[in-house]
């Protein structure tokens, strides 16, 4: 999540970043939520451009699916940080201007750190992580642990661009970078329509090609063949469908229904958990899903 200063925000000081980053290393000590935090780019070099940089920061959560107050309370805990870093004594500050610091923060777990697949960070990163990061909580960056995939299947890597975007605009719901009710709009809809499309392509994965099914009715049914139906719950899927069958129950879903849209969250994060527990096979260098069709992964020719 990035925040751009404009004419309503005050420029933070050099400072203010590095007084950023010490609390939060010092307030993550107790948040057992999360295994490890490292902070990386310019910040971290220490050749930030005040108001231009933005602080880079990776947190790796403990658990794959979160409950929701574990991202709540991780929201707090940046805003709370960001408020202490920025707070000035000075009377010359213009206090009907706020002073913003510009946050890139990405949020993984550990699960998917490890495995790899669903990390949406690349190789080109791997030099940065050990010759530059701070390491703000546990062991930072740490490549056995936080693997980056060369190459991945482009559903792993949607999916995991997907999750990795949900996770951060949560977070951020609690803080200054996107409390607003458009936020949280725009949040609730990004839940339903990654979710949904989620579940459609995954389930195309597992049939031929010519027999790809891209209509929502029916990836329900092709999924319960595989399994699924024990860890991810269809019958919300199903009410998420029906909600999205006019343009008047989807927003009456995802302007009013803000605990259901946070839900998609936690399946999603069920849904990936049960792909990363699938038996694999070896595929020109991929680790693919022994019951998926290699045709469908589109990495040969129908």
């Amino acid at each position: 999540m990035k925040f751009i200063p404009n004419i309503n925000c005050k420029i933070p000081s050099s400072i203010m970043y590095n007084r950023f980053v010490d609390i939060l290393q010092e307030k993550l000590l107790n948040f057992d939520e999360v295994s490890s935090v490292f902070c990386y780019g310019s910040t971290a070099r220490g050749t930030q451009i005040p108001g231009k940089s933005d602080i880079d920061a990776v947190f790796v959560l403990k658990d794959l699916i979160n409950k929701p107050q574990t991202y709540t309370k991780l929201g707090g805990l940046i805003q709370e940080t960001h408020n202490l870093a920025t707070s000035t004594l000075s009377s010359n500050i213009n206090s009907s201007k706020p002073i913003i610091i510009p946050l890139q923060f990405s949020f993984a777990d550990s699960q998917i750190a490890q495995d790899g697949r669903f990390i949406t960070y690349t190789p080109d990163f791997l030099h940065q992580f050990e010759s530059e990061t701070i390491e703000l909580k546990g062991d930072g960056f740490d490549r056995k642990k936080f693997k980056m995939n060369s190459f991945k299947l482009p559903l792993e890597s949607r999916i995991g661009f997907n999750l990795a975007k949900m996770r951060q605009k949560r977070v951020f719901l609690e803080t200054i970078f996107g409390n607003s009710l458009e936020d949280k709009i725009r949040f609730n809809q990004s839940c339903v329509d990654n979710y949904l499309r989620a579940i459609s392509e995954i389930a195309n994965m597992f049939v031929e090609p010519k027999f790809k099914k891209t209509q929502r009715a029916s990836n329900s049914s092709i999924l319960k063949e595989y399994g699924v139906n024990r860890h991810i719950d269809f019958d919300f899927i199903e009410f998420l469908k029906e909600q999205s069958t006019s343009t008047s129950k989807y927003l009456n879903l995802t302007q009013e229904n803000y605990i259901e849209c946070v839900k998609c969250l936690s399946e999603f994060e069920k849904l990936v958990q049960w792909y990363l527990q699938l038996e694999t096979q070896q595929y020109k260098g991929l680790r693919i899903p022994v019951r998926i069709n290699i045709e469908s992964t589109g990495l040969i020719g129908n």
